[in-house]
């Protein structure tokens, strides 16, 4: 067997997602797959992404298994300790190439397969070794051994690589970088709103559905939807939004606050009479730019997906997919949108950004719990 590849480099959180085609995104209530390294309670009224190119939404990719092995016992004897992950090493004592890649243990059972199979197919055709860690251990690479050459080990690693950017795509998002509008202000604006559409019978009787509304205390803008599989994971999002906050986003708002106004309605389609998402616009000088530089940042760690267009700045205020019984449910907001289609919900002072969880309790103001929180 031969073994070709070329070098690539590897990014820390496994791969880079593959590019999305729209920011001009539907944005609905999916049921959430739990993982490990969070809460199993789900939450609801939260804003998740749907493709408006094909229509597809984000779904598991296939069941879990139980058959990840343990650690193989010889490990240690085929390089000395741990390989460093994205180095090739060539053990003259045991004459073995090997290497470590960093794959989430949420993911590792996509590698491995049902009893194991794709595991044992990898390992034929890349002429490796797969050396997993042990199930309780954490922040362990898993092992690339071969002794034929360094290229089966590059192929392998490769393909491992590309394997987890397939899943990662396919996968449930698990967090979102937030930017919290809750504001007493705003809250107290959007109450009022709420109570002029539910009493407006001009209105269509499908966009007067309390259950259609989103709640005051979790208003909200969406930088950037991410799929944190474990711990590790978590630490790789906070660490970059520690990193571009501090390195760019205050040196763009040169210690001046960001003020955000909110004013105005707009629908996700061009049908008004066909609508799933009614959101409010907000606004502000720096607000676009500072977003961007936050996406584009989650992007390169490989958790987010990367933008292939403009974000969509958007505060949803009305989601037909926040009633779990009646999905497919679209509202007619025709009449709204002459009647209201420039309120003003006002305009506030805006003084963090988080990492919001999909799952678990709600932190104690009524948001979204976070993982990281960081002044900007």
């Amino acid at each position: 067997k031969s073994c070709t590849s070329q070098k690539k480099p590897i990014s820390k959180a496994c791969g880079i997602r593959g590019e999305v085609t729209s920011d001009l995104q539907e944005i609905g209530e999916t049921p959430i797959q739990e993982v490990n390294v969070a809460p199993k309670e789900p939450v609801q009224n939260v804003d998740y992404v749907k493709d408006e190119k094909d229509g597809s939404e984000k779904s598991s990719y296939e069941p879990k298994c139980n058959d990840q092995p343990e650690a193989d016992k010889t490990s240690e004897s085929v390089s000395e300790g741990v390989p460093e992950i994205g180095v090739i090493k060539f053990n003259p004592r045991s004459k073995k190439w090997s290497t470590g890649v960093d794959i989430p243990k949420e993911m590792r059972r996509y590698v491995i397969g049902a009893k194991g199979r794709k595991k044992r197919k990898l390992e034929e055709e890349t002429d490796c070794r797969l050396i997993f860690p042990s199930r309780h251990k954490k922040m362990r690479p898993v092992n690339i051994v071969s002794s034929k050459s360094q290229e089966c080990v590059e192929l392998c690693r490769d393909r491992i690589e590309s394997l987890i950017v397939d899943t990662r795509k396919r996968a449930y998002y698990t967090h979102f970088v937030s930017i919290p509008m809750n504001h007493p202000d705003i809250q107290a604006a959007f109450t009022r709103f709420v109570d002029a559409v539910q009493n407006d019978e001009e209105l269509s009787e499908s966009c007067r559905e309390l259950a259609f509304f989103q709640q005051a205390k979790k208003l909200h803008l969406t930088v950037v939807m991410l799929s944190l599989l474990d711990d590790d994971d978590m630490q790789v999002a906070a660490e970059c939004l520690e990193r571009v906050v501090g390195d760019s986003v205050r040196k763009m708002l040169d210690g001046k606050p960001l003020e955000i106004e909110v004013k105005g309605l707009q629908c996700m389609n061009d049908n008004p009479t066909k609508v799933r998402v009614l959101y409010a616009k907000a606004s502000s000088e720096k607000l676009y730019e500072l977003m961007s530089t936050i996406a584009d940042a989650m992007g390169d760690t490989g958790l987010a997906p990367r933008r292939a267009e403009t974000i969509k700045i958007h505060l949803t205020l009305m989601n037909t997919r926040y009633q779990w019984k009646k999905r497919k449910e679209r509202m007619d907001v025709e009449k709204l949108l002459e009647k209201y289609g420039d309120f003003d919900f006002g305009r506030i002072v805006v003084h963090s950004v988080h990492i919001s969880s999909l799952m678990g309790p709600k932190d104690e103001d009524g948001y979204y719990s976070h993982i990281a929180k960081f002044t900007l």
